[in-house]
């Protein structure tokens, strides 16, 4: 009796073992295997503002801020049946849309939902975040390949990073279709191969009397131009006006002595803002951007 109940109790134990039910899988696993701190801090400011009810109200603002009709019905769409910004992620991603078990004529296309999203993200960087959430696992996943030629950086933030900026001056109006996998491409461009581009080069035979003429003269660039080609370039890629506010007030007054008597502040807090103007324009533009570098400093 003794064993028959000892081997009764353990079958009942072995029992409630195997009714025990696993814990629910986050509705949104991530796909990124490789983490850094920065995804970490990613992570957690994404969860603090996801279920945030501060969040989604504000982000029904936002096909208020998009031009196009088409784009902004749709993402007034989405955001009719979203509970959190989780739900506007999926919206944007036609497998997130087939898991919900929605019928397509009754669901936002993806495409109209993340162009809207990109085109709200010039003005509002929680927009941004979105869509940055929707292209991190595959900007990730791209940079991988890379990881061995960043030296001492680690791949991931230079890839958080590129795609940062990337969103910001992504151009929706002339790039309407597969808008994730073009912000992907653009963002692993800009972090990784545009830089390693610049050093191919194809070698084309010259002949020897190439080496005898005379080089012609440049073209003269007076240094207000190339201020005002730089400045515009910084404005598209993302860099906030009142930095470059700094640098046009700069080349009217003619030095930081006179833009500081305007503004009733001291000189060096002129040049402060100027420095940190001219660090965000370096960013931005980064090695490849040719005009910047002397006329900036010379006309600033």
């Amino acid at each position: 009796m003794a064993n028959r109940d000892g081997a009764s109790m353990s079958n009942s134990a072995s029992s409630c073992t195997h009714q025990t039910r696993p814990p629910r899988s986050p509705r949104h696993a991530s796909s990124v295997v490789k983490r850094s701190r920065q995804l970490d801090a990613l992570d957690a400011d994404w969860h603090r503002a996801n279920r945030r009810p501060a969040s989604l109200r504000r982000a029904r603002t936002w096909p208020d801020l998009v031009d196009d009709q088409r784009a902004a019905s749709a993402l007034a769409q989405a955001l009719r049946t979203a509970s959190d910004l989780d739900d506007l992620v999926a919206a944007t991603d036609r497998r997130g849309r087939a898991r919900a078990g929605r019928r397509p004529e009754h669901v936002a296309d993806p495409d109209e939902v993340l162009g809207a999203l990109v085109t709200a993200a010039r003005a509002d960087e929680l927009a941004a975040r979105v869509v940055l959430q929707r292209i991190l696992p595959g900007v990730i996943a791209s940079a991988r390949r890379f990881r061995r030629t960043t030296y001492n950086d680690d791949y991931t933030d230079i890839a958080i990073g590129a795609a940062w900026l990337v969103i910001r001056s992504f151009d929706i109006e002339t790039r309407r279709h597969n808008v994730a996998a073009s912000l992907v491409s653009d963002a692993v461009w800009a972090g990784f191969r545009r830089a390693t581009r610049r050093k191919a080069f194809t070698e084309i035979p010259t002949p020897n009397g190439v080496f005898m003429r005379k080089a012609a003269t440049p073209d003269p660039v007076h240094p207000i131009s190339a201020l005002a080609e730089t400045v515009r370039a910084a404005a598209r890629a993302g860099i906030a006006d009142d930095e470059l506010e700094v640098i046009r007030q700069l080349a009217r007054t003619g030095s930081p002595g006179l833009l500081a008597q305007e503004q009733r502040v001291t000189p060096r807090t002129i040049r402060n803002r100027r420095d940190r103007a001219t660090a965000s324009i370096r960013a931005a533009l980064g090695p490849d951007w040719f005009e910047w570098d002397h006329q900036l400093t010379v006309a600033a």
